[in-house]
């Protein structure tokens, strides 16, 4: 099957990243609520203890598998623009969906699958390329398609005498100050059998198509961004339980500098608080054995000797 690059704006500074980082904020701000209070958090700590928005997101970077994000990003915006280009050319394949058929009886019980025609050009995931730099290039997207539909992008190019696409090669691939084209900008004299035109020449041609058929990138843009999309992805990519252990460092350590400058404080919050202090203790024991807080009545609550463990109460 021909493989195509498909028009993308790559994930460096572009609106793609904008989306990604702005639902990483969003996350973000909702658990900085929470740590407050806010919302419906699992643990309400205790202001000392809270992470800020910039606590979270000083660890947030770490945790995130962005190799992943950015493929998934890659994967969702091709089934966006496969379905607002076959739309746009008048491109549909056979699809299926789940839907309830009335019974004898009148009611909506049963469910059946019925065919139906999607917009689509056909496009199949193959790969997403990323430059070791972003110096002069961003990342690249490519699918494949049916030779058939390169054939129907053809006869639409030839219908306009190919004046857009003739239009279109001389102005992405004319060479200037800074710019060496490896392609001849003269439509004549790329190779006259499709079958051996590239994927940057069949892109070419489907940007011209898409020209020809009145299609507005802004509309595919804010069609992408209008769901669930970049915040479910953010979700799908982080790994939750090297976050929460990320975080729970930085509780640490924000417990450390609060026994410091109020030990007192802290061992009567801990006795009144023994599930708390529990999982502070499950994540670092050596950390809050070493916290220099007075001994009082309430000790024996929660207190563990890491020498002699049996010796003591399970709190």
């Amino acid at each position: 099957m021909p493989e195509i690059k498909i028009p993308f704006a790559g994930l460096y500074n572009s609106w793609l990243s904008q989306a990604l980082d702005y639902a990483e904020e969003q996350s973000i701000d909702w658990r900085a609520e929470g740590e407050r209070g806010e919302g419906s958090p699992d643990i309400v700590w205790p202001e000392d203890l809270q992470l800020s928005a910039f606590d979270i997101g000083g660890v947030w970077f770490y945790a995130m598998d962005y190799p992943k994000a950015h493929e998934m990003i890659a994967k969702a915006y091709l089934e966006e623009f496969d379905a607002w280009a076959g739309e746009a050319l008048g491109e549909t394949r056979p699809a299926w969906r789940k839907v309830f058929k009335r019974d004898a009886d009148g009611l909506y019980r049963n469910m059946v699958s019925e065919r139906y025609a999607a917009d689509s050009c056909g496009f199949k995931f193959a790969d997403m390329t990323s430059p070791r730099e972003y110096n002069f290039t961003t990342d690249r997207l490519f699918a494949t398609c049916s030779a058939a539909f390169i054939k129907r992008l053809w006869k639409r190019s030839k219908a306009d005498e190919h004046k857009t696409l003739a239009a279109l090669i001389r102005e992405r691939f004319t060479s200037y100050d800074g710019f060496i084209s490896h392609y001849s900008n003269d439509l004549e004299q790329w190779p006259k059998a499709l079958a051996d035109w590239d994927h940057n020449e069949l892109e070419t041609l489907l940007l011209a198509c898409l020209d020809l058929a009145g299609a507005d990138d802004s509309d595919f843009q804010m069609q992408m961004l209008d769901g669930e999309t970049f915040d479910t992805i953010a979700d799908q990519a982080m790994d939750w339980d090297d976050l929460k252990s990320r975080m729970m460092d930085d509780r640490i350590e924000k417990l450390t500098a609060w026994a410091e400058d109020e030990p007192d404080a802290v061992a009567a919050w801990a006795a009144q608080n023994l599930d708390q202090w529990a999982k502070l203790t499950a994540h670092d024991a050596d950390a809050v054995y070493a916290l220099d807080l007075p001994v009082t009545d309430a000790m024996e609550f929660y207190y563990r000797c890491p020498e002699t463990p049996d010796l003591f109460a399970s709190a």
